[in-house]
């Protein structure tokens, strides 16, 4: 009797049929002799990518996007906020907000 291999039994089903479900595949497996598990059969399709891709979440996030702008979370809006009080602070202190460019441009000229 010849030994059969049950693996690419199921991968020759399943490309002839791609939309069969395991069970059903289990079962027209099982006329022609060869004993196989639903479960067996799920993992042989995921692991020679024989299964249907799904829609929604998983698709989506598989799928490469455009990088989305970042939120400002409260925590950065927090230091956003900060900031923006220590530089009203700092052009006051210089006069106005051209001073205070020029005093920015001349300290980075100097790192």
């Amino acid at each position: 009797m010849a030994k059969v291999n049950k693996t690419q039994a199921i991968v020759d089903f399943c490309k002839k049929n791609p939309k069969a479900k395991p069970r059903e595949i289990a079962d027209a497996l099982k006329e022609q002799g060869i004993d196989v598990k639903p479960q067996y059969i799920s993992s042989i399709r995921t692991k020679f990518g024989l299964t249907r891709r799904r829609r929604g979440r998983r698709a989506a996030a598989a799928a490469p996007a455009a990088a989305p702008a970042p939120r400002a979370t409260p925590r950065r809006a927090a230091v956003a906020y900060e900031s923006l009080v220590e530089a009203k602070k700092f052009v006051r202190s210089v006069g106005d907000v051209q001073k205070a460019r020029e005093a920015l441009e001349a300290f980075a000229n100097l790192q």
